[in-house]
């Protein structure tokens, strides 16, 4: 088996037993009960881990040239165990943010940071592909993850929750410590991160990313947020079922196969593109043919958003470079975290004043065509001094 392919199958092991985080929703009613406490307290949990998880990508990439990447590995699994231990901890829900949020989803944006650089690093010659496979796999785990966890839950309450993820963790390190080990692979050594090279590139280029990142995964999440609710309002209860699976397969189609035309057709015009038709899409599930077949927008909605997150790490990486691509894909990551937290809400409030959610997918479709107007217009702003530090 080959260097590259091992760090592949390595990688996608992390992001896997990571990606159960996003299966949170299924412990809401069971945190309710358990602590006495609101839903909104509950769900907090979850954003808070959203926050923490930004964190850990943004600062992760300081430790890839301080640790041998085994090392790194067990690291950001113990971090993670530990962070589910605490959780644990039944008296209160502080030691459940503590532990799950804090914990928990600092460790997982290390492991989603990391497990992206080293598979993309491995893998040059197929660098969309392998990046591809990373953000689908985290997708895969949060798919697998809610029937193993309500069973655990019914059984067990929340600490049953925390002992599968533990388990999960403890699970896949031996397979990922004889495949790296057996692999050899280390990250080239750093070229002065803070110093001659960040000097290249302006602060304006990493913010115009920012802005063409935060508005293109906005437009996603406003919609694939509300999926379920979406499709409920216009079709039956089944639908109203189905529409977050159905969104997440595409998710992960849109991921792989986005990742695959990366390495055909290069990144710039599927940036270009995809916020596109979301938009296009978007603006048809209200007027258009699509609003008579809600899901098939949202499916569509999903491939174009796994596409999103697959390529722009891709597009900074061919930029930037290895080496200061993580830390620009670190900066522009952050923007995740708020669209995340702000996406859902806004459509929310939309939906909350109008009783309907044409008004917040005609806004994100207009959003979303930001992004590709941003992307048009990007250009590196080369030999203007500044620092990403």
């Amino acid at each position: 088996m080959q260097q590259g392919t091992m760090v592949l199958i390595a990688a996608m092991i992390l992001t896997f037993v990571l990606g159960t985080i996003h299966a949170f929703s299924v412990s809401l009613s069971t945190l309710e009960i358990v602590f006495n406490t609101s839903r909104t307290y509950a769900s907090l949990t979850y954003s808070l881990a959203l926050l923490s998880l930004t964190v850990g990508v943004l600062y992760g990439h300081r430790l890839h040239h301080r640790l041998r990447l085994v090392l790194l590995v067990i690291l950001i699994e113990c971090i993670a165990i530990l962070g589910c231990l605490i959780a644990m901890i039944p008296t209160n829900l502080f030691w459940v943010w503590l532990g799950y949020s804090v914990v928990f989803g600092f460790a997982n944006g290390l492991g989603y940071g990391l497990s992206l650089q080293m598979a993309a690093q491995a893998n040059p010659d197929r660098t969309g592909i392998a990046i591809g496979l990373i953000t689908a796999f985290y997708a895969l785990g949060a798919i697998c993850a809610p029937i193993p966890f309500s069973i655990a839950l019914d059984r067990m309450g929340w600490s049953g929750m925390m002992a599968v993820q533990i388990f999960a963790l403890l699970l896949g390190l031996p397979f990922m410590i004889f495949l790296l080990r057996a692999s050899g692979f280390a990250f080239a050594n750093s070229h002065s991160v803070s110093g001659d090279q960040t000097s290249v590139y302006c602060n304006r280029s990493v913010v115009w990313l920012w802005f063409s990142y935060c508005t293109a995964v906005t437009s996603g999440l406003m919609v694939i947020g509300h999926a379920a609710a979406i499709a409920g309002t216009e079709r039956a209860h089944l639908y109203y079922a189905n529409a977050p699976t159905v969104v997440a397969a595409f998710n992960m189609l849109g991921s792989i196969f986005c990742g695959w035309l990366t390495d055909k057709v290069g990144a710039r015009l599927l940036l270009l593109s995809l916020p596109l038709i979301s938009a296009i899409v978007l603006i048809q599930m209200v007027y258009g043919l699509l609003s008579q077949d809600t899901l098939v927008g949202l499916a569509i909605m999903g491939f174009c958003y796994g596409g999103i997150i697959t390529v722009y790490p891709i597009f900074i990486a061919k930029t930037f470079g290895a080496d200061l691509g993580a830390q620009v894909y670190g900066y522009v990551f952050t923007a995740w975290g708020i669209a995340g937290l702000l996406g859902p809400m806004i459509a929310g409030i939309i939906y909350d004043v109008t009783t309907n959610y044409n008004g917040a997918m005609i806004i994100a479709g207009l959003i979303a065509l930001t992004s590709t107007i941003m992307i048009y217009f990007f250009r590196i702003h080369r030999q203007e001094p500044c620092s990403l530090v």
